[in-house]
């Protein structure tokens, strides 16, 4: 069945594929957002990390929304474990934060699970 005059195989590729770099834009948000922090004052609302952690967050939104055309059941796992994935490697490459081997563990159960709901060919 073709969702919204998409052909199947097509329109889920590229549903693939704006899922993804939506999910990369909301974790690079959150590394943004996470250093926004740091600035805490009543000057954060003219923060140029804070208002590039928005423009980031709203362009993944905005991204997410038209790959929600597609088979949500396969996106959403897509966006949660691409923004996770990065957010965890900005964070560990820039913020020099420490990633206990438990952790590590957990992002790659997470990225399995999230390569075994796509993978599935049946089509809902």
């Amino acid at each position: 069945m073709a969702l919204r005059g998409y052909d199947n195989n097509r329109g889920f590729s590229n549903n693939i594929v704006v899922a993804t770099v939506a999910g990369f834009l909301l974790g690079i948000a959150a590394l943004f957002a996470k250093l926004a922090m740091a600035e805490v004052s009543l000057l954060i609302i003219i923060s140029p990390t804070a208002w590039i952690a928005l423009l980031l967050a709203i362009a993944g939104f905005l991204l997410m929304q038209f790959a929600l055309q597609g088979y949500v059941s396969k996106i959403i796992p897509i966006i949660t474990g691409v923004s996770i994935l990065i957010s965890v490697i900005t964070a560990y490459i820039f913020l020099a934060e420490a990633i206990s081997d438990i952790k590590w563990l957990g992002i790659f159960l997470v990225l399995a699970g999230v390569f075994g709901l796509t993978i599935n060919n049946e089509k809902y």
